[in-house]
């Protein structure tokens, strides 16, 4: 599959280096018509352009269907956003908590009263930074403390703790769930308090 990614990628960027605006050939163009500066920025274009969108290319093309393993259901996502809201409400804090399928497709996503509404969004981009890199999102967060800013060009990481994937015994993925409301630590530790119910249900 990423062989004909690429080939389809190429193709569209073919065609659109094709089109140089008419300012630059004035500006570029050597009077004998060769034009040599106009392939170089050709050349630059193209490679910027195959390094940035390839990625997402790639990620777009991700089947949107969770894994064939178990995915949390609707009872046992309920379970771990009571418990992650229990644990908001022993911390002092409001939260919204969403869970995700393998695919991050979302399962349930709750509001505590007096959440923030910017919560609803970034509770949704914690889980799915866990399910698309597999890890919690508040490595990224630990990363960019670190100093390493590329975190910031990857699709959908989220640099914020408080996302945690879901996997079983064998290491596989099966969703993941969100947190955000409140400090980054106290909606990891919320984030956290979920995991251990659905792992307590399991048993």
């Amino acid at each position: 599959m990423g062989s004909r990614v690429r080939q389809v990628l190429r193709v569209s960027l073919q065609s659109e280096c094709e089109m140089v605006p008419v300012p630059l050939k004035c500006l570029f163009s050597d009077d004998d018509g060769t034009g040599k500066m106009i392939f170089k920025i050709h050349r630059m274009t193209c490679a910027f352009a195959l390094s940035t969108l390839l990625p997402m290319t790639v990620f777009a093309a991700l089947p949107n269907k969770p894994n064939s393993a178990h995915t949390p259901n609707l009872p046992e996502a309920r379970a771990m956003a009571l418990a992650a809201e229990a644990e908001a409400v022993v911390n002092h804090t409001q939260v919204v908590v969403t869970v995700v399928d393998g695919a991050a497709n979302p399962i349930l996503t709750e509001r505590m009263g007096g959440a923030q509404l910017a919560s609803m969004a970034l509770a949704r981009d914690k889980a799915v930074s866990a399910v698309y890199y597999q890890r919690p999102s508040g490595a990224f967060e630990s990363a960019l403390a670190g100093g390493k800013m590329a975190v910031l060009a990857l699709p959908n990481a989220m640099p914020a703790a408080g996302g945690i994937p879901i996997v079983d015994a064998h290491g596989t993925l099966l969703g993941a769930i969100g947190v955000s409301g409140g400090t980054n630590p106290q909606d990891e530790a919320a984030a956290q308090a979920g995991i251990r119910a659905l792992e307590q249900g399991a048993q």
